[in-house]
């Protein structure tokens, strides 16, 4: 069965979707691309590079990063300082918040964007983690993983699962707390993308935003406040806006 897709030419009509989605969806994750070609992949998993990257880029992170950062012993704490900070990992960004996805598919948008379509993702995170058997699925479906020993040692190098995860990390930086970060974390194995995985149908969904109507909405986001601040809450974001706001 293919996955569903809406397409759409307006925000009033991004919201419709996503209210009628979750008549069927408790709990959604939404993931914004400024081309719609673009896959549901980590970084990693991209050329030049491959799974086995992680972690000798960890090694490297670590001897580097320690004069900057209280020093930590969870593999996974690590990763995700790596991730926050553009190291290739295995986690995949998604966000809780609708308006995030739909503000990073259009208001990010370059050059080679312009004759593209835009997407947003929407993820079932309990319906995407049924496929991953964990001692406390029936109690905390969507674990986290500092915290939930034996689900981390499942996705650790000696491969014992092949699916992806939806996964909780630490909040540990404004970034993430503005952006209502979560994620997904894929397995040590050879790439693969979640749309082309079978049973994508049951936990995907598609939404396509027509490339004429992209930057519209991109406005219509700054005008209700989705902007650079509001999702880097850092001193870089305020000159961005100032900058925008004056061209």
């Amino acid at each position: 069965m293919a996955i569903k897709e809406y397409n759409i030419k307006s925000l009033k009509e991004y919201m419709e979707c996503i209210n009628e989605l979750h008549t069927d969806n408790n709990i959604l994750w939404y993931r914004g691309h400024a081309n719609g070609g673009y896959k549901l992949e980590p970084t990693i998993y991209r050329e030049p590079y491959t799974w086995e990257k992680e972690k000798i880029f960890m090694n490297e992170f670590k001897a580097k990063a320690i004069r900057f950062i209280t020093p930590k012993d969870d593999y996974f704490e690590w990763l995700f300082i790596m991730q926050h900070h553009g190291t290739p990992t295995r986690l995949l960004d998604w966000s809780e918040n609708a308006m995030v996805a739909i503000a990073f598919a259009t208001q990010y948008r370059k050059d080679k964007h312009k004759d593209k379509d835009a997407v947003v993702w929407c993820l079932n995170p309990v319906e995407f983690n049924s496929n991953v058997r964990f001692r406390t699925y029936s109690e905390e479906p969507i674990p986290n993983i500092c915290e939930e020993k034996d689900v981390a040692q499942m996705y650790m190098e000696n491969i014992r699962t092949k699916h992806p995860i939806a996964i909780y990390g630490p909040y540990n930086n404004e970034r993430i707390l503005a952006q209502k970060g979560v994620f997904t974390l894929f397995p040590t194995t050879p790439a693969f993308c979640i749309e082309e995985m079978e049973n994508a149908c049951k936990y995907l969904t598609k939404i396509v935003i027509d490339k004429s109507v992209v930057k519209n909405i991109a406005e219509e986001l700054y005008f209700l406040g989705v902007n650079e601040l509001s999702l880097f809450p850092e001193l870089g974001s305020i000159s961005k806006e100032i900058i925008r706001k004056n061209q």
